[in-house]
């Protein structure tokens, strides 16, 4: 659902919203009851943009920042019960959905207004050409999976598994002032569109 929340439909910021918060909340209430009576723990699936949102996702960024809210609520929640609530927290992950997201952002771009696309253009180009890089460099699927079976497996697992580099380095820009933050952002984004960074 990647594209400027001024064009973005509410139906579809809804769908990730009911996806990626509200499915996982109905599915840990579901399983809660099973959870507490066999000594269960729940691992639950962050991202890098859980702290650092970038443009164009903001419906995604939303989504993951509210996983993280649900996660350190909850497990404050079940303290009493000592149930591990951990959250993982991946940067870019090479799957297929990467690239089906690319290819859904192309056609939504392209049924914009005129006037939208004359606003958004340079940003949609830069905006997808990182996203194409990081399908080639993003990190592989297993290390994602070692993690989550750490948080499930370990005698003390920890509360957040920041698990790459793109990650570490998202929450690194978290602890900066949110206007050097947005200055860095644009820079990047200015030398990449000044590099080629058309498509």
């Amino acid at each position: 659902m990647a594209g400027p929340l001024e064009y973005l439909p509410v139906d579809d910021f809804r769908r990730v919203m009911e996806t990626n918060v509200v499915g996982q909340v109905a599915v840990t209430q579901a399983f809660l009851p099973m959870i507490r009576a066999g000594r269960g723990r729940i691992v639950n699936i962050g991202s890098g943009q859980g702290f650092v949102a970038l443009p164009f996702f903001s419906a995604y960024a939303a989504s993951k920042f509210a996983m993280e809210a649900v996660t350190d609520s909850l497990r404050r929640d079940l303290s009493p019960w000592n149930i591990p609530v951990a959250i993982v927290e991946p940067g870019t992950t090479r799957t297929p959905i990467l690239e089906k997201g690319l290819n859904e952002s192309a056609k939504r771009f392209a049924a914009f207004p005129p006037e939208g696309q004359a606003k958004y253009r340079e940003m949609y180009d830069v905006v997808a050409l990182l996203a194409e890089r990081a399908l080639k460099k993003g990190t592989a699927p297993e290390v994602i999976a070692s993690a989550v079976r750490h948080a499930l497996e370990s005698p003390r697992p920890k509360l957040r598994y920041t698990v790459d580099p793109e990650a570490r380095m998202a929450r690194f820009l978290r602890l900066l002032p949110g206007r050097l933050e947005d200055v860095l952002m644009r820079a990047g984004m200015k030398r990449i569109s000044g590099h080629g960074g058309g498509r």
